[in-house]
Parts: C-alpha cells; sequence; structure tokens
C-alpha cells in the first residue's frame, strides 16, 4: 500500500497548506482500494476506541520513507514534517 500511497501522492502539488488534507485523501483512497486487504490486517474499526487508522498511517509511512523518500523531503521542505512530529 505504500507503493500505491506514493504513487498518488506525487501527481499532487505539496505545499505546507495542504500537504496533511492531500496526504490524507490520498492514504483514504488507498485504503478504500484495498478494504479487504486492510480489514484483515487491521480490523474494520477505523476511528475511536480501538480504531486502528493511526497504525495504518505509521505503517504507511514507514513504507513510504524507502519507496518514496522525496515526498518526506517535500514536506519536510514545505514545513509539514516539523508540525506532525511529535
Amino acid at each position: 500500500m505504500g507503493k500505491e500511497l506514493c504513487e498518488d501522492i506525487n501527481t499532487k502539488t505539496i505545499t505546507e497548506k495542504n500537504f496533511e488534507f492531500l496526504l490524507g485523501l490520498s492514504m483514504m483512497k488507498v485504503i478504500k482500494n484495498n478494504k479487504t486487504e486492510v480489514d484483515h490486517h487491521y480490523g474494520t474499526v477505523m476511528f475511536g476506541d480501538g480504531g486502528v487508522l493511526e497504525k495504518i498511517g505509521e505503517d504507511m509511512g514507514e513504507q513510504m520513507i524507502t519507496i518514496c523518500p522525496d515526498v518526506f523531503e517535500k514536506m519536510q521542505y514545505e514545513g509539514g514534517v516539523h508540525r506532525v512530529q511529535r
């Protein structure tokens, strides 16, 4: 799914103002396209107590770092990575 997310997000123009929104849209698109796989590995509860959406995002992010590091470089340049670091 990381590869699919990289391919989709690379079609977008990322800026500091829109990167979270565009990344979220792309992530939801990939989750929808891979619903059977996602449900099998993570379960069907995405939000709220026991929701796995954050875990899915973390896992996709780990994949993206090796598949499309340029996306993270772009987000860092635009100031996005600094805003979401914990």
